[in-house]
């Protein structure tokens, strides 16, 4: 009878860790795919930084230019909303992340047009700069694309049955990311 408990004893002390095993494996898979979230996001806040710091770079030099005029103003109002929408991954929302994606194309469109206006374009400093501010557009592109894909995988990873109880209970949430290229937003 002893020998009975014992057996039963111990398969239920199995059944616990294979359990127990199971759950906290797959909360830290959880957590590795939100974290290689958050380190693409972080890509892209990067690569946003460079590109407002390339813009302002040609706004002080356009400004040093004898044509100064109150379009540099209204450009560089734009470029200081921008900043202040990129925000850390830990706080987007809805509202944040649109606000930070319009807000990138009104600089985007601003910037184009005014440069495109002006004849002082051809200066070779100028020029090198509106470069350096394609290659960041496209870097970003390069880096939103990695970033949809791994929010599109975490999102799809907490929504398995299995999975669904330990991102509750773990505090997950489903990541947002664009869907397309009128910059709607998704969860």
């Amino acid at each position: 009878m002893n020998f009975m408990k014992r057996k039963v004893g111990a398969v239920v002390i199995a059944v616990v860790l294979i359990v127990a095993y199971c759950v906290i494996s797959t909360y830290l898979s959880i957590s590795d795919k939100e974290n290689l979230v958050y380190t693409l996001w972080g890509d892209v806040e990067r690569t946003c930084f460079e590109k407002v710091r390339a813009i302002n770079d040609i706004i002080i030099t356009t400004k040093e230019l004898p044509h100064n005029d109150n379009k540099l103003v209204d450009l560089k109002k734009q470029l200081d909303e921008s900043i202040k929408c990129i925000i850390g991954a830990s706080e987007l929302t809805d509202e944040s992340f649109a606000k930070f994606t319009n807000s990138q194309e009104a600089v985007n469109v601003a910037l184009h047009d005014y440069m495109n206006g002006e004849s002082w374009y051809t200066s070779p400093e100028i020029k090198t700069k509106r470069e350096m501010i394609n290659r960041f557009d496209n870097r970003l592109l390069i880096e939103v694309e990695a970033y949809n894909n791994s929010a599109k995988d975490f999102n799809a990873y907490i929504s398995r049955i299995r999975h669904k109880y330990i991102a509750h209970l773990g505090n997950f949430k489903p990541k947002f990311f664009i869907e397309s290229s009128n910059d709607t937003i998704v969860k």
